[in-house]
């Protein structure tokens, strides 16, 4: 422990300790509570998946210009851009919440049917043409899992790619 982490809670001094002149002083620490600071705020770049996909390109559009109608007359341009920057900001990062959120739980249905096919083709004859439904139904699954994942694994890596990216 360091003393920085500490402070002192008590702190008593006994002459009775035994012969001598000196005293005992006798000091309880307690470990300081760490309060957590937020050192600083970070801005969101925009992912540009997001301006790569014309439907979302489209939402994020729709969005500003529904804000733009709400900017005051009186606002000077400074103001206006400022307001601009925080509303494509704010519909990228929400259209992106949306679309992982959603990406999310599809994959976990997937991942869903397919514990529950390899369950139900434990269970069915192997010669059967259930199982070759079954069969088929798994690949079609497997491929639409798949393509999620390498999704998934190029946001990855665009994301390590740019120094500066924020979630």
């Amino acid at each position: 422990y360091s003393l920085e982490n500490l402070i002192i809670k008590e702190t008593t001094v006994d002459w009775t300790l035994c012969k001598s002149d000196h005293a005992a002083v006798i000091s309880q620490f307690e470990k300081k509570i760490k309060k957590n600071k937020v050192t600083h705020t970070f801005t969101p770049f925009l992912n540009s998946i997001l301006i790569n996909n014309t439907n979302y390109l489209d939402i994020i559009r729709n969005e500003v210009e529904n804000n733009l109608s709400q900017i005051p007359d009186h606002w000077n341009p400074h103001m206006r851009l400022e307001f601009l920057k925080m509303a494509i900001r704010t519909a990228a990062t929400d259209l992106e919440r949306k679309s992982k959120k959603e990406r999310i739980n599809r994959l976990k249905w997937i991942n869903e049917e397919i514990d529950y096919l390899m369950n139900v083709r434990q269970e069915t004859d192997e010669e059967s043409e259930d199982d070759n439904r079954i069969k088929l139904k798994l690949q079609t699954l497997f491929t639409i899992r798949n393509g999620i994942l390498d999704e998934q694994g190029e946001e990855l890596a665009l994301k390590a790619k740019s120094k500066w990216y924020h979630e």
